[in-house]
Formats: C-alpha cells, structure tokens, sequence
C-alpha cells in the first residue's frame, strides 16, 4: 500500500532502446546513433532541453560514438558526471539465458568500468530485452552494489505484482519493478507522445497508424539498397505538432496501465522504443500533462530517482518474494512476448559463442594468469579486446539469430576474431612456461653420433583447469620423415612406458618461425594415449619412442572398444548400434539399459526467429529407416562408428551423419553429428527416449542446476506457447535412482516429448527466415536463418546412479567441453620435468568460473561456485607462497569478511566454505613472479 494516498507521479524516463545491429547493420546503425547522440548533447546543452537521457543500461553505444567523435568526449563526460545522461551498468545488453553465467559477470564488470572512466555509472540493474531473467542476476547484481533493478520479459501479467523481491538461489534479495504491460519499454512514447505530438492514434477504432503522404514531408528512399529493407523511406521533413484534443484520454489511459498492479503511488513510465531519437518536444509535453488531473504530477526523471521515490514510498517487507529464473510466456494479450524460440535461430552463432567462451574463459586466461605468475607479461590489452569482441557479440539481437544476414556474418566473424586473439595468448603463454621448463644441455653432442643425438620429439599435455584431469588424449604429432613407420610409445618424466596408438597421416613440409624462417621435412601421425592423471594447472610431458621390441605392447593388454560389429564397450558403457542407427547403451554400473536412443525427428516450421509455430502433420522420424553403418576407428583406447540416414522434409531432404565415439575409460559416449540440410522452413531434433519416471528435468545454467516442469501446462489460448527450456552445458532427467544426460556444445534448447513424458529432445537445427520482407522483395539479406547447406554439432549421452549432483554432471561437461591442451616440441633432453600444480581447488563438486589477473593491482583472482544443494568446504592450493588472500566482490572490490570464513591455513593454501548456490571471489596477494618449480 502506498504511503502517499491520493497522490501520484508519473516518472517520465527519456530513453532508447538501442540495438548496435539487427535489421541494418552495425555501422549503417551508428551512423544513426552518431546522429542521434549529437542532436541529443545539443537538446541538453539548451534551456528547454531534456534533463535526463537514458543510453538503454548499455555503455558499448556509448563507446561507439566516441570512437567517431572523440572531440565529445568532454561534453559527454560532464552530462554523465551531473547525472543527466546515465549509462551502464552493462557493456552490451546478453539474452543471459544464452551464454555462461562468467560472461554475464564480465559484461557487468566491463561496463561499469567504462562508465567510470566517464565519470558515473547508473546503479539500477535494467534489462529491457533479455528472452528470461536468470536465476543468479539477483547475486550478480549485488556483486556490483546494485540492489534494485526493472525487468520487463520473463513474467506474465498476474503472476506477481508490479513490485516484488526477487531473490537468487542462494537467497540474495533484490528490490525489482517489471515494466508496464504490452507497451512497457516505451509506454510514454506510444500512449502519448504518439498521440499527442504526432497525432498518430492506435490500438482503438481510429487507427491511424498509415502515413498520409499529404503530410509532404519527402519520404525518400534509396532503390536496391544493400543492406535494408527495400521498402523503408526516411522522412526528410518531420515536424512536431501538439494535438492538444489527445493529451486528456491517452494521458488517463497512459495513467492506468502504469499504475496496474502497482503498490506505489509513483509510477514509471519510458519515453522511447527501438532507436527512437531524442525527442524534443518531450519537456513541453511533460509540462503539459502535467495541468491536466488534480493528484496527478508528470515529472521528467531519472531511473535511479524514480526507483528511490518508488522505494520510499511502500513497505519492502510487505512484498511477496520471487526464487529463481523468470522466463514464463505470453499467456494472455497484454504480457510480455518472451521470444523463446529464439534459443534454436541460428544455432551456428549459439555454438560459435560457446566455442569462443571456452578458448577465453576456460584456456587463455587460465593460462596466461599461470604464465604471469612465473614471471610472463600478462597479456591484459589482448584479454580485454578478447572479451569485448565476445560481449559485443552476446547482445541480444546479435546471438539470437533474429537479425539480418550481414549481422549473422559480422558476429561469426567477430567470435573468429575472438577465437584467434585466444589463440595467441593460448600459444604465447604456454611458450613462456614451456621455455622456462626446458633449458639446454650443456654437453649435447659430444662424443656421440649427431643423429642419435639431435632433439627428439616430445610431447606435452597441458591442463589449464584447477581440479585434477585424466583420460585419453587424442592429437596430431610430428615426427622425422626418415624414420620409418614404426609403433610409437611414450615414455614420462619418471621412465615409465605410456602406450599409444598411431597412425601415419601425411608427410609435408613443418615451418620453424624463428630469426630467419626454415622448413623441416616431417611425417605427420594421429597419436591417442591415456592419462592416468595430471595435476591442476600443471603440464606433463613425455618423449616419442620407437618400438624395436615388444616395448610397444607394455601396458597395452585391454581389447579393442569395439569388440564386435556394431558394438562400442569400455570398463562403464556398453553401446550396441542398431540397423537403424539408434543405440542401445548399457550404464554398467548400474545395470539400467537405454534402448533405442538417438533418432531423429523433423518438423515443418511455419514460425520465424521469433516464434515456433510447427506444421501440423508434417513430422518425420528416422525410427525403423535402415542406415549405413561402419567402423572407422578401432583400438584399445578409443573405437567410432560412422552412421548415416537422412529425412524427407520442407521441399527437401538433410542427409545426417553421426560420428558415434567411446573412449577407454569414458562414462559418456560422444557424438558429432554433421547435418548437410537442402530444405526450408524445419526443425531437427536429436531423440534420447530415456524410459525415466519424474516430474522434472534438470539443466546447466548460469552459476546454477535448473529444475523444470516434465509436464507441460495447458496452452490453449495462449498466444504464446512454451517450444522448449534453455540449457547451459547439459541436460537431463533422473527418477532418483537413475538418470540419463546429454551434454552439449552450444545447443541451448531442450524440451521433452508429451506423449510419453520421459524422451529428451535436443534441438539440432531450426530452418526459419526473417520475415520483415514481402515475398516479391530480394531475399538474399534473410535467408541464412534457413541454415542451409553442412554444419556440426557435438554433444555426448551420458547415462549415471542417482541425480544430476551424483552424476557428477558439471565435472563430466567440464571434461566434454574444454579436452586437455596438447603439443609438441623438440628436445635433446631426455626427458622434461612434470611441473607442479600452480593452484588447485578441492573438492572437485566446486566449481571454478575463472582465473585471471586483478583488473586494478597485481594480485590474482580466483572466482568459484559451489552447485551443491548443501554447503561445501573449499581449499585452494598453491605450490608458491603468497602474503595474504581476501573476498572481493565481482567488481574486485574488498568485501566484509563475515560474508564466509576464510582462513589461511598454511603458507601456501587456504580453506573457506561456501553455500549452495553461492558465488565466491577470492583475490591473492603477493603470490608467484618467480621461476616455474619442478618435481
């Protein structure tokens, strides 16, 4: 209940929503952001001018302006200082559901650090656009001092009222406002401004949304432009009126939406909408608004003012408490459209995305903060534009696949470009600790044969990780070209036989980049070999060796994976492929068998990125199709079979080819499948009928396990239905005594079959175009959606005992997503020393989020999570003394001390714990910058 009866305020945000790209691309779109943001620092240098000015909670925008007017700087600078025109927090705006719970810290963390350096930045959370809010923005928040924030998607109309408490999983609270129904993000914009300054009236039986052309106000448009639709005209001449008969009925109708559901007297309402520019008419229109109803002011404001006079004016205490994610659909005509299908558009950019979040987030920090630590330059000039090429490509229209095709190209380039700068900090750095490691004989040669003598092959296996790995390494490896073919083993720092596995490839040409540039004459050979273990951020390394005997055959006594036609079998799984492809996987362990798994089912697709509307009658299986199978690896330590079938579908056909793999020693079975697709307007799904009893699933979130409904409520009348759930790594379902998974690669869309409520459904492909062209207009810029031709996609089944925590599913994604680092080099030594772990954490149920270098000092930081249900102590470990550690927050800001206990318990490691579902940033001072040791 408000404490300020009788009394109400319009808070009138001035606002754009701005996306850098989606329907032009990015540089046509700042052209028009250079335009707008110059006409806007105009309208507020002038007396009658906009007081506040809102950048959409996006501060990448504002970098791209001053980018092309670097002279603003100044200006710009002292308006963000006054508090004018706000910015941040966030660097781009994510569809969060999307991408990795660290990136979402990081975007934060970007962001804030570039409103700073402009002065100020807005500390109300805002997320106009995000397909669902997940389950840790409340914790995340925090971590930055932000505690209030307005959402708009991820809630229907009567679910919760317009104010509420909205708390993580671990029970931080935040104070949130969800936007006004229908017209939420720019209700002001569209319930008055529209009426009263451009006399346009909609939503009511004088509509009058067409343009009158009598208006001469030169329309022109550019005939077969590149980019663009080809039917929009710019208006050359656009003059503001005021149609003064409006102002009294859309004001009461502006008045009303605004304060339903609301228990203040005070009231936000946004004026503006998608790269709507600064409007100048807006003080006039406020001032005026403002005489019509007793009781009722109309203030132009800021959020950060708006949210405080909401705060001040109701009971916190009295509002009801939200847990968890927001992500429910449109149930009725005024809610807010979700957009969840957007999970499956085009899924090369969502897999793309994961791929460029592995390199950075789990290999070139990691590895570069190792390097630093034993006393490389840390690459933090190449890490940042790492990190903005990956966050400018996470906005929401960018990774959802709903834009353009220029924009689809220009973000796979973007996480290209990302991928490659990792890929410089990945070999730079691991070629600082290598040459640390090995350092030249002394005597080399003398008195022995210079062939015999000359640097041998060697191979080194690197784990960037803080928990201890182990498994079958697969690799290319190059040897002399004049010694013969010959079964190769390995041979460890201790002397102690590696099996391996080889088998030639090809002979060429290897360059050596060094002062002067030179060829070596190589043959090159597909290596496998397993590890038995390798420490937390440690390397390993072992030198090539010939057979002459029977050295070969040491420690090789296992079988084949294959023992049988058609069959894959290890110590946990038993695989047997039928004639039509599906599989039969034993969980040896257990016993549990999971007939007929992965087949294929395909679906018309009438929707667009947007929606999913699936063509009824039209659904195609490869259930009882016969398909081709056969070996193409067999050995002890890893066995593959290739499987091809193919669907009849859209006017067309996909040909789908499975690489099916086992692993000596793997408690999953991998997949990669390869998808050539020549037909339109589908959807192909992977098929896991896993015969399980529950009334949940379970999926990878962000920093979170989410529980979801098996069952479906009822839709009917909805005008939008639930097509699927998000994932974040995995998925599955479990009836307590067993479960059954699917970890993925960038496949974010899940659902279960209805009809028998146990069959996992993994969204592969979604064949869709962008329909904001007419069907006579070119279609070459919208019909990549269509995802036509070859793409691939990996993801693994992995059956286990109990639920997704005894499965120990993040750990098995950890091993799946992020392989162990191999190379080569050649060395006289005999052998090279392991090198110990740097930092280790324990227990392994803990989770690590990142390792990296402090933003402000030179201390490193460590960020972990614990997704257990109950609370967990943690140890890090250092094989280097340091002088202290503390909690900071995401911000890397110091932290009370009673938020958990931390105690240092030797010179070289510390112990905390840490609850369910909590995230823990610990900064270590004072540790490594010296050369690497070796045991």
């Amino acid at each position: 209940m408000s404490k300020n009866m009788g009394q109400e305020t319009l808070h009138v945000i001035n606002a754009t929503h701005w996306d850098r790209e989606w329907l032009l691309p990015f540089e046509l779109l700042r052209m028009k952001l250079v335009e707008y943001t110059d006409r806007l620092l105009e309208l507020m240098s002038g007396e009658n001018g906009l007081k506040y000015y809102h950048f959409d909670a996006q501060s990448v925008c504002v970098e791209d302006y001053l980018r092309i007017r670097p002279e603003k700087r100044d200006a710009f600078s002292r308006l963000v200082r006054e508090g004018r025109i706000l910015i941040g927090p966030w660097y781009s705006l994510p569809d969060m559901p999307l991408v990795s719970g660290e990136s979402i810290i990081r975007n934060l963390l970007t962001g804030v650090r570039f409103c700073m350096s402009l002065g100020k930045v807005m500390d109300v959370g805002y997320t106009p656009c995000s397909n669902g809010q997940v389950s840790q923005l409340p914790n995340i928040y925090a971590g930055f001092n932000i505690d209030s924030a307005v959402i708009y998607k991820g809630l229907n109309r009567d679910s919760m009222p317009k104010e509420f408490m909205w708390a993580s999983p671990e029970g931080t609270p935040l104070f949130t406002i969800q936007m006004a129904d229908c017209y939420g993000r720019g209700n002001f914009y569209c319930l008055l401004y529209h009426e009263v300054i451009c006399g346009i009236i909609h939503d009511t039986p004088d509509n009058n949304w067409e343009y009158e052309l009598k208006e001469d106000k030169l329309p022109f448009r550019l005939d077969r432009p590149g980019y663009g639709s080809p039917y929009r005209y710019a208006a050359l001449r656009d003059e503001e009126s005021f149609h003064e008969r409006h102002l009294e009925p859309y004001l009461a109708k502006l008045r009303e939406q605004a304060s339903r559901g609301s228990a203040s007297s005070h009231h936000l309402v946004f004026n503006g909408m998608d790269h709507t520019p600064p409007l100048p008419a807006t003080g006039k229109l406020v001032a005026e608004a403002g005489k019509c109803f007793p009781g009722l002011a109309v203030v132009e404001s800021s959020l950060p003012d708006a949210v405080a006079a909401i705060r001040g004016d109701i009971d916190e205490k009295s509002l009801p408490v939200r847990r968890g994610e927001l992500r429910e659909t449109k149930a009725g005509p005024d809610d807010r459209t979700q957009y969840g299908p957007t999970l499956s558009s085009r899924l090369d950019i969502k897999i793309a995305n994961r791929e460029a979040e592995r390199e950075l987030i789990d290999r070139a920090e990691p590895l570069a903060a190792w390097a630093w630590l034993r006393g490389a330059e840390y690459p933090s000039a190449f890490l940042q534009r790492a990190w903005k090429l990956l966050l400018a490509s996470q906005a929401h229209d960018s990774m959802d696949g709903c834009s353009i095709d220029k924009v689809g190209s220009d973000v796979l380039t973007r996480y290209g470009d990302c991928l490659a700068v990792c890929q410089g900090v990945i070999q730079q750095s691991l070629g600082e600790l290598l040459g640390r490691i090995c350092k030249p004989r002394e005597e080399a040669g003398k008195g022995r044969d210079k062939k015999e003598d000359r640097p041998g092959p060697h191979i080194v296996v690197f784990n960037p990780g803080l928990h201890e790995r182990s498994g079958v390494c697969r690799m290319q490896v190059d040897l002399a070209d004049d010694i013969q073919d010959r079964d190769i083993y390995l041979i460890d720092s201790r002397g102690d036989i590696v099996p391996a596995c080889s088998s030639p490839l090809a002979r060429g040409d290897a360059g050596i980049e060094a002062l002067v540039g030179r060829n070596i004459r190589v043959k090159r050979y597909e290596l496998l070999f397993k590890l038995d273990s390798i420490a937390a951020l440690s390397a390993r390394s072992f030198r090539v060796a010939f057979a002459d005997g029977d050295e070969d055959s040491k420690g090789r006594g296992a079988g084949p994976v294959s023992p049988g036609k058609n069959i894959l079998e290890n110590e946990h799984l038993k695989v047997t492929i039928r004639k039509d492809g599906r599989l039969d996987v034993l969980h040896k362990r257990s016993g549990r068998l999971y007939p007929g798994l992965h087949y294929f089912a395909d679906e018309g697709e009438a929707g667009d990125p947007w929606t999913n509307e699936p063509v009824p009658g039209t659904r195609v299986t490869t259930l009882d199709r016969p398909a081709r199978v056969r070996a193409v690896a067999n050995g002890p330590l890893r066995a593959a079979y290739e499987i091809k079938t193919q669907v009849e579908c859209g006017g067309g056909h996909v040909e789908i080819t499975s690489l099916v793999s086992l692993a000596s020693g793997s408690k999953r079975l991998d997949i990669e499948t390869t998808i050539d697709n020549n037909a339109r307007d589908h959807k192909l799904t992977a098929c896991f009928p896993t015969g399980l009893s529950s009334d949940i699933t379970y999926a990878g979130g962000q920093y979170d396990v989410l529980e979801r409904p098996v069952e479906l409520p009822d839709m009917s009348g909805w005008p939008e239905k639930i097509s699927g759930y998000p994932n974040y790594g995995f998925l599955g379902i479990s009836d307590g005594t067993n479960g059954l998974a699917v970890l993925d690669m960038g496949l974010p869309e899940y659902s279960v079959d209805q009809a028998d409520k146990s069959t996992l459904q993994l969204t592969l492909l979604r064949a869709t175009q962008l329909k904001h062209w007419t069907p006579d207009a070119d279609s070459s810029q919208v019909s990549a959606g269509q995802c036509p031709g070859r793409s691939s996609v990996r993801y693994a089944v992995c059956p286990h005992e109990g639920g997704w925590l005894e499965g120990r599913l993040w750990q098995e994604y950890r091993d799946f997503s992020a392989p162990l680092l191999t190379g080569q080099f050649f060395g006289a030594r005999d052998s090279m020393p392991d090198t110990e772990s740097a930092i280790s954490l324990e227990p392994d149920v803990l989770e690590c989020s990142c390792i990296k270098k402090a933003e402000d000092e030179g201390s490193l930081v460590v960020r972990l999570w614990n997704p257990d249900v109950e609370s967990r102590k943690g140890v890090l470990r250092s094989s280097m003394p340091f002088e202290d550690a503390s909690y900071v927050s995401f911000n890397e800001e110091p932290l009370d001390g009673s938020l958990i206990s931390l105690s240092r318990t030797d010179g070289k490691s510390i112990s905390f714990v840490v609850k369910s579902k909590q995230i823990v940033t610990i900064l270590i001072r004072g540790i490594g910058r010296q050369w690497l040791t070796v045991v």
